[in-house]
């Protein structure tokens, strides 16, 4: 008799810990799947910004001084493509350290030939709070030759890759708008 109790006893406290299991299973906390591309992105930003330190020690206090920066990582694999690349990114308002987050575009040039897309991360170095502003509340265009409709003092623009890093002031063929479903 006191085996069959024991037996009922490991059967209860199995289907105790089943059911418990299964409970809280239930329960877990789902993480929503724009917060995941948002702690992405965060974390894209980070890295980004380690590797630009470790590769130039003076960009450091030339993002962390300017009013703002913005970090972008394209997620195109690298190769001939003829429509473009797309990408994502963080805008960063060094005052309120608030994110916008954004999207981005790079377009073959006119004529239809393909385009030799790498992949790679940029930041971009805003020299004034409006630049920066316009910028993360209506997005950018720059041409094919690097022009855009901005006013006021250059961008500096640090191009991350396999092989270094570049400072530049465009980033031909390439629109940036807001990421609505994130901000």
């Amino acid at each position: 008799m006191q085996q069959s109790n024991s037996h009922g006893v490991a059967t209860f406290l199995l289907m105790t810990i089943i059911t418990a299991s299964a409970a809280l299973t239930g329960c877990a906390k789902k993480v929503p799947p724009n917060d995941a591309r948002r702690t992405d992105l965060l974390g894209i930003r980070e890295d980004t910004l380690t590797q630009l330190y470790r590769a130039r020690e003076t960009a450091r206090p030339e993002v962390e001084q300017a009013p703002g920066y913005a970090v972008f990582s394209n997620e195109q694999a690298p190769g001939a493509v003829d429509g473009g690349a797309e990408g994502y990114g963080v805008v960063i308002n060094n005052t309120t350290t608030l994110p916008t987050y954004m999207k981005m575009e790079q377009t073959a040039p006119a004529g239809g030939k393909p385009v030799e897309l790498k992949e790679y991360r940029f930041v971009i170095v805003f020299p004034d709070a409006a630049t920066m502003q316009t910028f993360a509340q209506t997005g950018w265009k720059f041409g094919p030759a690097g022009s855009t409709a901005t006013a006021g003092k250059p961008l500096k623009i640090y191009r991350l890759t396999h092989d270094g890093v570049e400072v530049t002031n465009t980033v031909p063929s390439t629109r940036f708008w807001p990421y609505k479903e994130l901000n």
